[in-house]
């Protein structure tokens, strides 16, 4: 983990989360620690006792007395551990949710996406997300072993102290090497770890690969199942290999150790064993001295072995407070900020410009938008085309303030939306994504994810649904609208998570029945069903058109999953529901921006051309050329389709 300084910081965080997620279950568990430290030398010191006194010839009644103690501070011992085990899972199971409660607020806090597409960024979620899920209880085992061991330890040298002052300082000064040792071990396995995590996360993407229904299609089709398989076994080889050599000077280092706590105990031995024999003890002293040594070795074991388990456990709590305490990549407005401007309320939804934008996704990385200017006027309709990269899906993010321009800005009636909170500014767009989501939820809850204080109210989902034209689809199916739209939680009463779209092409004919058959009994609706492609995308546009208070429509490529009679009505439908709002649209299909206000053909990255689609068409540049070339690809299909059906 680094120097001192890091590892105390970690443990101020680690006291912090103990404080704040269990502070009563931490305080019996400390209660308890004290006890069963003390338990070990309660009885060593009873064993002494009974020894000398079955040799010193006390009565019956005396010696039961000493049995009845050493049999009461056994069974006390045995409760203690089990009430331990319960209060170490449970410390275990509060610190855990608070942990993964405060991870995951960090990781939707902040406002854009630039951190997901950093690699180093998932190096690092990953390592917190292991703090989360096993640093509390590694960590709590740590911390309680050591604890424990050091009230035993302690408790015992200084009976040894009694005893024989020489046996303890041999007993501690063998100690020193063995605490050294192992927190270089903990530190060398702590830094194999951050070192074999971008492998771990390549053999977690291979994994995914070999069992995911999307992928599995072509994996088969190309015969790659062996192929992925080799690269996943070669990843889990590489890790193997780091850990392996870890384990080696893991096992020397022991050995070693191991072989110098012999020798201390023989000399400890010799010495006690010697003063006895010349009268300087007794027997019991003999059984209390062979006791204590035994439990000052073990602790010590247990504390340096243990101390290298902490160091390990708080390099993932490091990892986990530089994850939660990080800035966000957009930041937030500080102190009172904008609004978005008057005009972009209801009553009118404001002139949008980008001035000057250039952008790129890293600083080593080309540029997407070169000194890009481009106005969305008030209440129009702007479209956007031009090849693939040219930089159309980046003005999409950058509207929806997903990124910040590296140079230039962007306005909304004359206010600079750096300047308005992301949150509000993203209150007044809908969108529709070119690579939109399939949530693997209910068929209202992925309509309803759109505005869900809007979806609160009667028939809004079923409002939003019909205008989108996947109505009656989702009403036809088994359970209607609380049928799941996945098959991957068959069963589960639960709410599933979230996944990317079904792009398998496997799905539902238009009645929204299953492909498979299942699609009408009741069980069907159980298990769930999947949509198709084009019935996922009006999903998907529905969920935009519920955000009814959006300002401006953002429409990635809506309609590239659906036929061109479903496209056509689907893109009648936006005209209508885009009245009086601005609309962005982005496509690759020219039949459907030519009705746009304005068209803007972009190409690396900058404005090539733009004006209406009969202005265009008659200066015969660029997009004349792509749209008499997709209009004659067009014809040509027809006229083939034509003479196969005569």
């Amino acid at each position: 983990m680094g120097a001192g300084p890091g590892r105390w910081r970690a443990l101020g965080v680690a006291v912090r989360l103990y404080h704040r997620a269990a502070p009563g279950t931490v305080a019996a568990r400390a209660a308890t620690i004290a006890a069963a430290g003390l338990v070990p030398v309660a009885a060593a010191w009873l064993t002494k006792e009974l020894v000398d006194g079955v040799g010193a010839g006390l009565t019956t009644r005396s010696v039961m007395l000493l049995a009845v103690g050493l049999a009461v501070t056994g069974a006390l011992g045995a409760v203690l551990a089990h009430v331990a085990r319960y209060l170490d899972q449970e410390i275990g199971r509060r610190v855990g949710l608070h942990m993964q409660t405060t991870l995951f607020g960090a990781v939707v806090r902040p406002t854009g996406i630039a951190q997901l597409e950093d690699p180093g960024y998932h190096d690092r979620l990953q390592l917190a997300r292991l703090a989360g899920e096993s640093g509390p209880l590694l960590l709590t085992a740590a911390l309680v072993t050591v604890v424990q061991s050091l009230v035993t330890a302690s408790a015992f040298v200084v009976s040894l102290v009694v005893l024989s002052p020489v046996a303890a300082v041999l007993v501690l000064a063998s100690a020193v090497p063995a605490l050294v040792a192992q927190l270089r071990l903990g530190r060398l396995r702590s830094s194999t770890t951050a070192l074999t995590s971008p492998r771990s996360r390549r053999r977690l993407f291979y994994v995914t690969l070999l069992t995911d229904l999307r992928a599995a299609k072509e994996i088969r089709l190309f015969g790659l199942g062996e192929h992925f398989r080799r690269r996943m076994l070669d990843e889990v080889g590489s890790v193997h290999d780091a850990e392996r050599r870890v384990d080696r000077v893991t096992v020397r280092t022991e050995t070693l150790l191991a072989l110098v706590t012999a020798v201390v105990s023989g000399a400890v031995l010799v010495h006690a064993v010697v003063r006895i024999s010349r009268g300087a003890g007794s027997v019991g002293d003999l059984a209390l001295l062979v006791a204590a040594l035994g439990a000052v070795q073990a602790s010590v074991a247990a504390v340096v072995g243990q101390l290298a388990v902490a160091d390990e456990a708080l390099v993932l709590v490091a990892r986990y407070a530089e994850l939660v305490e990080g800035a966000p990549d957009v930041a937030a407005v500080p102190g009172p900020v904008a609004e978005v401007p008057a005009a972009a309320e209801p009553a009118g939804p404001g002139t949008i410009r980008l001035e000057d934008v250039w952008f790129r996704y890293g600083d080593d990385a080309p540029w997407v938008l070169r000194a890009l200017d481009l106005e969305i006027p008030a209440g129009a309709c702007v479209a956007l085309v031009g090849a693939n990269g040219a930089g159309k899906s980046t003005v999409v993010k950058l509207l929806c303030r997903l990124y910040e321009p590296t140079r230039g800005r962007i306005t909304w009636d004359g206010v600079d939306v750096a300047t308005i909170d992301p949150a509000v500014l993203r209150a007044r767009v809908a969108t529709v994504f070119q690579d939109f989501v399939c949530y693997e939820l209910t068929a209202r809850e992925n309509v309803a994810l759109g505005d869900l204080d809007r979806a609160a109210r009667p028939g809004a989902v079923e409002e939003a649904a019909a205008t989108a034209g996947v109505g009656g689809v989702l009403a036809a199916l088994p359970r209607g609208y609380d049928t799941m739209l996945t098959r991957a939680f068959a069963g589960l009463p639960t709410r599933p998570g979230a996944t990317g779209p079904d792009r398998t092409g496997t799905g539902t004919d238009e009645t929204g029945t299953d492909e498979t058959g299942a699609g009408g009994p009741d069980d069907a609706g159980a298990a769930g069903v999947v949509l198709s492609g084009g019935q996922w995308q009006r999903v998907a546009v529905a969920r935009a058109l519920l955000r009814e208070d959006a300002r401006l429509l953002v429409l990635d490529e809506p309609s590239s999953g659906l036929d061109p009679r479903a496209e056509a009505d689907l893109h009648a439908t936006l005209r209508t529901v885009g009245r009086g709002r601005s609309r962005l649209l982005v496509a690759h299909r020219l039949s459907t921006v030519r009705d746009a206000d304005r068209i803007v053909v972009l190409d690396q990255g900058a404005v090539l051309e733009s004006g209406t689609h009969d202005a265009l068409m008659a200066h015969d540049g660029e997009y004349a050329a792509l749209f008499r070339s997709q209009a004659e690809g067009y014809r040509e299909h027809v006229a083939a389709t034509a003479g196969e059906a005569s």
